[in-house]
């Protein structure tokens, strides 16, 4: 992931929402480099589960920045955005199951 340098420098201009998403941008992608460069995406469950692992590695850092009410409020008003929000991109036709078909036992992934 390429990411420029107006997106990781704070700046005279940046409000709360652009110094949040700086934040997290900047953890997201240091985790990546961390994490996902040995992953090789071998089929969607691979790269969702890197992703998430990721997710939830930006999310616990921003609740240690921000708090965790703040934290808490914020994802709260996120997932209920009209549109654009993760309930709303699950009907989107981008949208995939989150299980591979012909996943049914937790022990495949061992």
């Amino acid at each position: 992931t390429t990411v420029i340098a107006a997106r990781i420098a704070p700046s005279y201009n940046l409000n709360d929402g652009g110094y949040m998403y700086m934040e997290g941008v900047k953890v997201h992608e240091f985790y990546h480099n961390i994490n996902g460069s040995q992953v090789t995406g071998l089929s969607p469950f691979q790269i969702w589960l890197n992703e998430a692992v990721t997710v939830h590695i930006q999310r616990k850092r921003e609740h240690q920045l921000f708090g965790d009410d703040f934290r808490r409020l914020y994802e709260v008003l996120l997932a209920f955005m009209p549109g654009t929000g993760p309930l709303a991109q699950d009907e989107s036709a981008v949208a995939m199951p989150i299980e591979p078909v012909g996943f049914n036992r937790t022990q495949e992934l061992i």
